[in-house]
């Protein structure tokens, strides 16, 4: 999963730069709006199963049951047509309402309406999505993940050199729905497209299917609705388009290219922490060691990606986005900090507390438009970068705090001191990217990069030799 995901980032590498050059920032801008429709809409209708279904299918399959898991596999497809509707009429029927909030005015309802089938799509993708993590066909996960980034890159780029500006929605919609036909492709031999007929036998199966959703949506749409609000919000505070595209490019930057690191623990983790979450000593040692690797995983990239950033930013858009740097640099901390506690933050749903991952969410949700609004207002687009890493900061204090309370969460020994240690790699890394000349800079952080590794390297081969000591007694 990991090496597709660096197809999916060179895919999206050139796509942002057709866009970057022939829709410009203002364009970015207006793309990132509609996505966050998109994203809200279908947080609201889809009753969150791409994600509690996942839960549910990888119990069945590791007890071995093949009836139960086909049966299931039935009824989630049969809720996910159901909100795929749900979604179509909530996005038209609602589209003034998003015009007029999204954009002041109601002259953009066709635009959204034309977003609603998006939707539809997506949801009926993420049902396909559900069924391959839960039943951990994780080569097939791959092969259209790989799949979608090239068709998605193959449908935008000419479209975009064609009609600019004109292009955004037609490639939201067809990109979306190639996605959507690919996965039905790939899931189809596993387990034939069936659906329940509607009856109580299906509203009973479904009930603790939809149940936890409920709670992944209600923190979806929070989410999805804090996105939205604090772009509009800076919207507000900003003098043009431009400068909340160079807003939204810099969010894309701390946060996609990193994204790489929670492939694989999004795809397989979390069905083996569902698997095993009652026995305390094996779910503390997967949290543990996936924390462990993410750390390691994430400290060297972002060190580099943040030496790189004057060079990367032209070529992976345009020259126009380099007063982004600073931002980025401040707000890398952010995915330091979600690498930490998210393999905790999974605990929540792997126990199906849906009280409890709803209010957490809700409360990071509120923090983080506090911070990076106040950021903002106080130190510009910098200042919304320390805004983001503060967010995420509180985020990992209260997921360590509460959970150890409510789970008994706990790490291996040596977890904490080696974050701690990590945290002060990055930290002197991203000091070390504020120098003025280029090869000092590039030389301390190569050398902040090589501690980093190294000191990961003693790691794993410690806990490689407690492995053995354990195999030999």
């Amino acid at each position: 999963m990991g090496a597709v995901q660096v197809l999916t980032m060179l895919a999206a590498v050139l796509r942002g730069k057709v866009a970057a050059v022939f829709i410009k920032s203002a364009g970015l801008a207006v793309n990132d709006l509609y996505a966050r429709n998109i994203a809200l809409v279908g947080a609201v209708s889809n009753l969150g199963l791409s994600f509690s279904a996942v839960q549910r299918l990888a119990e069945l399959h590791e007890q071995g049951n093949v009836k139960k898991t086909e049966n299931f596999a039935r009824t989630v497809r049969t809720w996910v047509v159901i909100t795929a509707v749900a979604g179509l009429l909530l996005g038209t029927i609602f589209a003034p309402v998003l015009s007029l909030f999204m954009t002041g005015a109601y002259d953009e309802t066709w635009h959204f309406c034309l977003l609603a089938p998006v939707v539809a799509f997506t949801t009926l993708m993420g049902g396909e999505i559900a069924i391959l993590k839960g039943l951990h066909q994780l080569r097939r996960l791959a092969l259209v993940t790989a799949l979608t980034a090239v068709a998605t890159l193959l449908i935008a780029v000419p479209f975009y050199i064609w009609l600019g500006f004109r292009a955004i929605i037609p490639v939201l919609f067809l990109s979306t729905l190639a996605a959507m036909l690919l996965h039905l492709g790939t899931t189809y031999p596993l387990l034939p497209y069936r659906l329940c007929r509607i009856n109580r036998v299906f509203l009973r199966d479904g009930r603790p299917l939809v149940r936890l959703g409920v709670a992944y949506v209600l923190a979806g749409v929070v989410a999805t609705a804090t996105e939205l609000f604090i772009r509009t919000a800076l919207k507000h505070q900003m003098r043009s388009w431009d400068e909340l595209g160079l807003y939204a490019a810099g969010f894309t930057l701390i946060v996609s290219y990193a994204r790489i690191v929670f492939v694989a623990l999004d795809a397989d983790f979390f069905p083996r922490l569902s698997a095993a979450v009652h026995d305390t000593n094996r779910s503390r040692i997967l949290i543990s060691k996936q924390t462990d690797a993410l750390v390691m995983l994430m400290t060297p990239l972002l060190i580099l990606f943040a030496m790189a950033l004057p060079v990367l930013i032209p070529v992976l858009l345009t020259a126009e986005f380099l007063p982004v740097i600073p931002m980025v640099l401040c707000g890398l901390s952010y995915m330091f900090f979600k690498a930490i506690y998210t393999p905790a933050a999974y605990l929540s749903l792997a126990y199906a507390d849906s009280t409890v991952y709803f209010v957490m969410e809700t409360a990071y949700n509120v923090v983080l438009i506090g911070s990076v609004l106040a950021g903002y207002a106080l130190g510009g687009l910098a200042g919304a970068g320390v805004g983001l890493s503060a967010a995420n900061l509180f985020d990992l204090l209260a997921v360590t705090l509460y959970y150890r309370h409510r789970y008994g969460l706990a790490y291996e020994r040596g977890t904490i001191s080696f974050c701690f240690l990590q945290f002060l790699f990055l930290l002197a890394g991203l000091s070390a990217c504020t120098i003025v000349f280029p090869a000092v800079r590039i030389i301390l952080c190569l050398m902040v990069t090589c501690l980093s590794v190294c000191t990961s390297y003693m790691v794993l081969r410690r806990q490689n030799a407690q492995k053995s000591t354990v195999s030999t007694k």
